[in-house]
């Protein structure tokens, strides 16, 4: 006797009252399941180890929308890489403002239903009446000079508004990833420095030149200082021990932050959260220090201000540029203040050896970033002349107001 599969055989014994039964069943299962689906909260409360990317995974299925919730919160986001617990995030733009309709988009009152026509047989045609009028209206808005394909030279309403969220944000004097990304002397202090291990998963790809380095939300396995520990929840910042600076310690060069996110078998795991450099097995953790705030004030110019002089900046650049980072020899001691403005003055008198009568002349300007007692970090923000060396003379022109 041959074999019967069992499903098979129940089914084509099936009436066909009982498959008419379980079709209407199956075609409403996904009109039932959708109206039981909870709604999407207008805001959220958040909480330690939130990221934007994690909220738009949450509540709009893809990371990668993380923008449009920055979008709808620029009034309390100031940097994207940095929300905090207690923050309340809008999740939608407000009542009544729905992605998609309600109700499908009716068809036009011209369509003409037809069942298709059988295999040679003649078709008559069908005249639509708006036919004629369609074409004229066509014909009235043709622009010769418009492109092929208009939307590929257009923005998106909603592109739109995300460049505008970044490109308009509220000014701030100094903002946090300029405090961070700096770095500072040691001045001899006696950090407590820990130590990354290495990553906790391999790559898909494998690679023979950039071996060990870690890319944003990489797993990596930490070792706190002797006698410390880390706990879920700390941020740390990663970062290489630059050069000796004669008695102002060596440089703390940052490389990115990360967040302790959960403890293996006693060995603390961190993720990175954001990234300023390179960052390699091997290199230093230290605990990320608060960030003093900042003024929205701007600097106001002062004729008695403070002469200091480079000491050095993070990694050797002939050619200084915007955005760069320096360190002068003058800090909370002496009246430096986060925020001031500097200008970057070269010595006058004597001749250069390419004939230059040297006059004491603006070369570039800075902003205090980071102040520590007995130096500073600077950024620069703008560059006249490109070329100037440690020991080259700067002045304080302007003071945020108290």
């Amino acid at each position: 006797m041959p074999h019967l599969d069992p499903v098979a055989s129940r089914t084509d014994r099936m009436s066909p009252r009982r498959w008419q039964v379980a079709i209407g069943v199956l075609l409403a299962l996904p009109s039932a399941a959708l109206a039981q689906a909870p709604a999407t909260p207008q805001t959220h409360s958040v909480r330690p180890g939130d990221t934007l990317w994690s909220l738009a995974q949450s509540y709009l299925g893809d990371p990668l929308l993380w923008p449009e919730i920055y979008r709808l919160n620029t009034d309390v986001v100031e940097d994207p890489h940095w929300i905090y617990p207690g923050e309340v995030l809008r999740l939608a733009a407000g009542e009544g403002v729905k992605s998609v309709p309600a109700e499908d988009t009716p068809p036009p009152p011209s369509a003409v239903a037809q069942a298709p026509a059988a295999p040679g047989a003649k078709v008559d045609a069908v005249e639509d009446p708006n036919f004629k009028e369609t074409i004229e209206e066509t014909a009235d808005d043709y622009d010769p000079n418009a492109p092929l394909f208009p939307q590929m030279g257009e923005m998106s309403q909603a592109a739109r508004a995300t460049v505008k969220a970044y490109s308009e944000k509220n000014y701030r004097a100094i903002r946090r990833d300029e405090f961070y990304s700096g770095g500072f002397l040691t001045e001899e202090q006696n950090l407590p420095f820990g130590r990354i291990v290495g990553r906790t998963s391999s790559p898909m790809i494998a690679s023979l030149s950039n071996f060990g380095v870690a890319k944003l939300y990489t797993d990596l396995a930490v070792s706190p200082p002797k006698g410390a520990s880390y706990e879920i929840g700390d941020t740390l910042m990663m970062l290489e021990k630059g050069p000796q600076v004669s008695n102002f310690g060596f440089m703390v060069l940052p490389t990115g932050i990360g967040v302790v996110t959960r403890i293996d078998d006693g060995r603390p795991i961190l993720n990175v959260t954001q990234i300023f450099w390179s960052i390699y097995p091997g290199q230093w953790l230290l605990p990320l220090e608060k960030f003093p705030g900042s003024s929205r004030a701007r600097a106001v110019p002062i004729t008695d201000g403070i002469t200091a002089k480079i000491l050095g900046w993070p990694r050797v650049e002939y050619l200084k540029q915007p955005q760069g980072n320096l360190y002068i020899d003058k800090g909370k001691q002496d009246g430096v203040a986060l925020g001031d403005i500097w200008e970057v003055r070269r010595p006058s008198g004597g001749i250069a050896n390419n004939g230059t009568v040297l006059t004491s002349e603006q070369m570039a300007t800075i902003q205090i970033v980071n102040v520590r007692e007995h130096s500073a970090t600077g950024l620069i923000l703008n560059v006249k002349y490109a070329v100037f060396g440690v020991g080259t003379p700067v002045v304080q022109v302007a003071k945020l107001p108290q």
